[in-house]
């Protein structure tokens, strides 16, 4: 974080690799160094953070693919994300276990 004493220096001589540039993630404008792979993209580490974030989310998007089963208890077809789905609802879940129990001796 810069102080205020040192962003007046700075705002006042600016050397002549800092360059005026807008953050790739909120479009906000901030002061970076160098230019072309080397310089930032970024206006913080949060907003660095927030596009990571983002790209692992639509990559995590991509490699959901639903599957579709019966149910074990009415036979009715559900899609599912875990490889385990048996059920497709709590009431039909819920009601095989209940069965399971009293078959038990």
């Amino acid at each position: 974080m810069i102080s205020n004493h040192r962003a007046s220096i700075r705002s006042k001589h600016v050397a002549p690799n800092w360059r005026e540039k807008r953050c790739v993630y909120c479009g906000k404008k901030f002061l970076g160094r160098g230019s072309g792979w080397t310089s930032p993209f970024y206006c913080s580490a949060r907003c660095a953070s927030e596009a990571h974030n983002e790209r692992r989310r639509i990559a995590r998007r991509k490699l959901y693919k639903p599957q579709v089963s019966k149910c074990a208890v009415c036979g009715a077809r559900f899609e599912h994300k875990r490889s385990t789905g048996r059920y497709c609802s709590t009431r039909c879940r819920v009601s095989a276990h209940r069965a399971a129990l009293v078959d038990q001796p």
